[in-house]
């Protein structure tokens, strides 16, 4: 195995047991908020540092719309229409990986709890001379990323 770099145009998508090929994913970032105190007859001139809560960015994802449907309007549908799950908004398995020049996976998020809370079409223009996007957006409640 080389010590170059992993370039990020090879990955793939996984919502549910279904591959989905997407063309961009964002949002695949913690943060752990941080407290601040100080007692009243402190003689130090700065506030105690503490660990808060973890907060997850939402994660998006955009692909091309192709003839013939699209599977992410699909797995919306299915956790919002209650058809799969046994109650609507039903947290769903979505895991990322990124793979190598041979397709080997180098690193793979895994979501937790993922919630799709936002589908998006594209923008639709007369004059416009770009592909036909759709997009889906995840709430979570954290990320495991394993090597």
């Amino acid at each position: 195995m080389s010590d170059y770099p992993v370039a990020v145009y090879h990955f793939k998508v996984t919502i549910d047991g279904t591959e989905i090929a997407f063309s961009e994913v964002n949002g695949l970032n913690q943060e752990a908020q941080h407290l601040e105190y100080r007692h009243g007859n402190s003689k130090e001139f700065v506030t105690e540092k503490r660990i808060g809560m973890i907060k997850t960015a939402e994660i998006t994802m955009k692909k091309g719309i192709t003839k013939g449907g699209t599977k992410v309007l699909d797995k919306f549908k299915e956790v919002y229409h209650g058809s799969k799950y046994g109650s609507q908004g039903e947290p769903i398995p979505l895991n990322i990986q990124l793979l190598d020049e041979k397709g080997s996976v180098v690193c793979t998020w895994k979501v937790a709890k993922a919630v799709p809370t936002k589908m998006e079409g594209p923008q639709l223009k007369s004059d416009g001379n770009i592909i036909a996007l759709e997009g889906i957006s995840f709430q979570h409640e954290g990320i495991e990323l394993s090597f």
